[in-house]
């Protein structure tokens, strides 16, 4: 046995490697990495909840539902005259909205949903229209409408408008 002047043993201790615990480490991360991104990339899409056709939905404010949802190449602008955008089409989603008593800022955001799960949140068109893309508040019953401009090959999967009830889940409101 190797042993020194005062009789302590020379030999290594046991101890783990470095490049052990550095591939632990590098798996950890790996794990919590792609746990992260799967945990990510199935709540980052709102979940989509169907109502049934023509019904009304409650929202912050009051209750709304879809009336009718058309397609048209062009829109009519009151502004600039007739609005066509090439490889473009105009989906109008009309809707009723009817507000609470004494509620002052009502919420009648709409998205336009597609076979996919895909959801566009943004109206693609400010068009100025006789007909308000938003929920004014001054009266008790509202009709409006939400104006969307997508890619002509999208126009065959919309399947309806949705509207945000909490995060995380929108409910699909289709016309009657």
């Amino acid at each position: 046995m190797n042993r020194d002047v005062r009789g302590v043993s020379l030999r290594r201790r046991p101890r783990p490697e470095t490049w052990i615990l550095l591939v632990m480490v590098m798996v950890v991360v790996a794990t919590w990495c792609i746990g992260w991104g799967r945990y990510s990339a199935t709540w980052s899409q709102p979940r989509i909840v169907p109502t049934e056709p023509g019904a009304w939905v409650p929202t912050s404010g009051g209750r709304i539902r879809v009336v009718s949802i058309d397609q048209r190449p062009e829109i009519i602008d009151g502004f600039s005259g007739p609005l066509r955008q090439e490889g473009e089409v105009f989906v109008v989603a009309r809707f009723e909205f009817h507000k609470d008593p004494g509620d002052v800022a009502p919420d009648c955001r709409l998205s336009l949903v597609f076979d996919d799960g895909m959801v566009v949140n943004k109206p693609g068109n400010t068009a100025i229209r006789d007909v308000p893309s938003y929920c004014l508040g001054e009266t008790d019953v509202e009709v409006g409408e939400a104006v969307f401009a997508i890619p002509v090959e999208r126009a065959e999967h919309v399947i309806g408008v949705g509207h945000a009830v909490r995060f995380g889940e929108m409910q699909l409101l289709r016309p009657a």
